[in-house]
């Protein structure tokens, strides 16, 4: 699914475009990986490859008429990886946590990866979501249990959950749009301020120094 950005964008200028860093959680083959390339390089899932440690995955949007740089930190589900995976959580702004529909196991594993957000982040929690991932396995929509993901999401303090497919790229541009309103809500610092009604009659005079961009990977 492509975004239609035919719209008019706040913080164009390079400097003024917000930076924030989303962690995507969950089990050992839930896609997350899958789901960062499809929405970032819509690249459609083939071969599955373990992902060791930390990956990060950039990618400007524009959401609600304002550009950002979402910078996906890939965090392995692999146990054994888990002594050095806690350490990246520090200034993440928001959090995907993913399980696989057809795998129920999944699901217990979603629930202790956002016990572990929650012991990271006690004081100011940050938004996260719950990502029902691969949707296409599924025959019948009608067999998703909507209400216990829902009463799922509610007991774990989750704010909303989509159903989503990497394979074929349903639900991740509402998800990602979802997460960055409630990350700007939470952060009113990182959205860029919308123009006030006047126009400059000349050109501002050029800074003699620039400044380094600093990134989140």
């Amino acid at each position: 699914m492509v975004k239609n950005q035919k719209e008019e964008v706040y913080g164009d200028d390079e400097e003024d475009v917000p930076m924030v860093k989303v962690l995507v959680l969950g089990g050992p083959r839930t896609g997350k990986t899958s789901i960062i390339n499809r929405y970032c390089h819509n690249k459609i899932p083939s071969n599955y490859k373990v992902t060791v440690g930390v990956d990060c995955v950039s990618k400007i949007t524009v959401v609600n008429g304002v550009k950002v740089e979402l910078f996906f930190w890939d965090i392995s589900g692999q146990e054994r990886y888990a002594h050095m995976t806690r350490q990246y959580f520090e200034n993440a702004k928001g959090v995907f946590i993913v399980f696989d529909v057809s795998d129920e196991k999944t699901l217990e594993a979603a629930e202790a990866w956002k016990a572990e957000v929650d012991n990271c982040f006690p004081n100011e929690p940050i938004p996260s979501i719950l990502l029902a991932n691969k949707s296409d396995k599924i025959l019948d929509l009608k067999e998703v249990p909507y209400r216990r993901y829902d009463q799922f999401c509610e007991y774990n303090k989750i704010v909303k959950w989509f159903l989503t497919s990497a394979m074929a790229g349903t639900g991740l541009d509402e998800s990602v749009d979802e997460l960055v309103k409630l990350i700007f809500d939470s952060n009113a610092d990182l959205a860029p301020k919308k123009p006030v009604g006047f126009k400059l009659t000349s050109a501002p005079q050029q800074q003699a120094t620039t400044e380094t961009r600093k990134t989140c990977c």
